[in-house]
């Protein structure tokens, strides 16, 4: 597989969606206080994640319309 099939799902900018970043692949941001959409506003496009969640109903609203 393609580190662009992967999908990374975290709550941390500089963490989690830093790394997926670092491999390619796609990433899920959910907001759940550790970071706020004010800060993957201000973030600068190339640090910011693919998709952002605010509860667990969007998560899997995105992850459908993902796909397989």
């Amino acid at each position: 597989r393609e580190p662009a099939e992967a999908i990374m799902i975290g709550d941390g900018l500089g963490t989690d969606i830093a790394a997926a970043i670092a491999v390619g692949a796609r990433s899920i941001l959910m907001l759940t206080g550790v970071t706020t959409r004010i800060a993957v506003d201000a973030a600068p496009p190339e640090q910011r994640p693919t998709f952002v969640a605010a509860d667990a109903a969007e998560l899997a609203a995105i992850l459908q319309g993902i796909g397989p």
